[in-house]
């Protein structure tokens, strides 16, 4: 991505190619009845990462990251598509209500542990605001059923001085809707939270049928924290962050500031030369994540 709106989906368009072409979807059955999909990279190991894609994407281009992990049997992963996002939805853009995307996941890892078992170790993990949804989910109610945190190039929330000027050109957000909506949330008023408040700027050649362009205050809201570090503080088990020198979404060097003084013992690592879009392909992001998961459990 480009602070001027220019984005560089070159570098995963290979990646989403190829889960495209050899990893078929998977569907579990959420609590609500809706079958969701996800794909599944298998390994030999007891541990087991939920990777979750960023905004207006699906789970193709995580593809390169997913197949080291398992490939190296150092975890399973299952990438799901959210609901709302990829081509299985039937609500594109939009969720039924603000913490549907937690009990999602909080059905995925329950799905999980039921086919590998109770004691099955679960790391969440995701890319920029899939980054943001794995803080939201590990910080909150269901936090006690995650073991550690993954997060590439997380959004940090859009008053964290570490993130650019509306995302380096990247989304444009309704700020008079999202004001008028959250006070009537405050009143218990929720029937225009379907409203479209967030618009994302994909470049014409880049973009499929499957991409979602608009966010509503749902869904929007369902994928950040209220608050980024109240969120983050409240995590009990390990975080690894990485964040690519070239990225054009955030500050890089304003980045640990943003994150360390909520997780003390967070670890955090600036990737030399990776973009924001490139930190998923990155070799040496595959290397870090590696050593990560290598000195909590033995291999």
């Amino acid at each position: 991505m480009g602070t001027n709106g220019v984005f560089y989906f070159e570098e995963i368009i290979d990646s989403a190619a190829k889960a495209e072409n050899s990893v078929p979807f998977e569907f579990y059955k959420a609590r609500d009845g809706a079958q969701l999909p996800f794909r599944r990279y298998a390994a030999e190991s007891d541990v087991y990462t939920i990777l979750i894609h960023g905004s207006s994407a699906d789970s193709t281009y995580l593809y390169s990251l997913s197949d080291f992990l398992s490939s190296n049997n150092l975890c399973h992963v299952y990438t799901p598509d959210l609901r709302g996002h990829g081509p299985e939805t039937r609500t594109r853009g939009d969720i039924s209500y603000v913490d549907q995307l937690e009990d999602d996941i909080a059905d995925l890892i329950q799905f999980i542990r039921a086919k590998a078992g109770a004691d099955a170790r679960i790391i969440v993990g995701g890319h920029s605001s899939g980054g943001s949804m794995a803080v939201r989910f590990a910080g909150g109610q269901y936090g006690n059923l995650v073991t550690g945190v993954v997060l590439l190039a997380p959004y940090l929330g859009h008053d964290s001085p570490a993130v650019r000027k509306n995302t380096g050109g990247w989304a444009q957000v309704s700020i008079p809707k999202v004001i008028a909506i959250s006070l009537l949330n405050q009143l218990g008023i929720t029937f225009f939270n379907r409203v479209k408040v967030l618009k994302f700027n994909k470049q014409e050649e880049y973009q499929t049928e499957h991409d979602t362009l608009e966010y509503s205050y749902n869904l929007m809201t369902g994928m950040q924290p209220a608050d980024f570090g109240d969120s983050l503080r409240r995590i009990q088990v390990p975080v690894i962050s990485l964040i690519g020198s070239e990225d054009e979404v955030f500050y890089p060097s304003k980045f640990e500031a943003n994150i360390t003084p909520y997780k003390k013992d967070a670890r955090v690592v600036i990737v030399e030369n990776a973009r924001h879009l490139g930190i998923v392909t990155d070799k040496a992001v595959m290397a870090e994540i590696s050593n990560w998961i290598r000195s909590m459990w033995v291999f």
